[in-house]
């Protein structure tokens, strides 16, 4: 569908869009066989549902009456950048990335202050941007996460419940 927008010949481009199902395939083999301890508080790399909302998100913006001709050149200016967004997609489905689980573990904030911090800014960008707000929340959850990880290995006291 975000081929279609487009005037260009998109003949070979849309195949693009089938890495996105090997690499979530890919995922999800590595999930069954790779399921430890681990996975209780992170998932390794992007998961396939939040991919999916990422791509489905960009079709409702530019299907919405709230987009404007700005919106949409920033972020779908051509196939290239959408072959760049399947491309980095694929990447982070099959990274090695920690994403932290959105699961809370109780209400204490020493538990789940990453959750609650993430949380409170979705719902400042959902009240604020509506629609649009989808794609960028992931856009922050994977910036997040990337982020996190770097911060819990510079401070490596509280490592050890990471997975390397």
């Amino acid at each position: 569908m975000l081929f279609q927008i487009h005037k260009t010949n998109t003949m070979y481009y849309k195949w693009f869009s089938f890495l996105i199902v090997i690499f979530s395939s890919l995922r999800l083999a590595r999930f069954n066989t790779i399921y430890n301890t681990c996975q209780k508080k992170y998932n390794y790399g992007l998961t396939t549902p939040i991919n999916a909302l990422f791509f489905s998100s960009l079709s409702i913006i530019i299907m919405s009456h709230l987009n404007t001709g700005l919106i949409r050149k920033l972020i779908i200016l051509s196939p290239i950048q959408i072959l760049i967004m399947i491309c980095c997609s694929c990447y982070f489905l099959i990274s090695k990335i920690n994403m932290f689980h959105l699961k809370f573990q109780g209400t204490s904030w020493k538990k789940n202050h990453v959750r609650y911090i993430f949380l409170f800014i979705s719902i400042i960008f959902l009240l604020t941007l509506y629609f649009i707000a989808i794609t960028y929340i992931i856009l922050l959850y994977i910036i997040y996460s990337i982020f996190y990880q770097f911060y819990q290995k510079l401070n490596y006291k509280e490592n050890t419940d990471l997975c390397n």
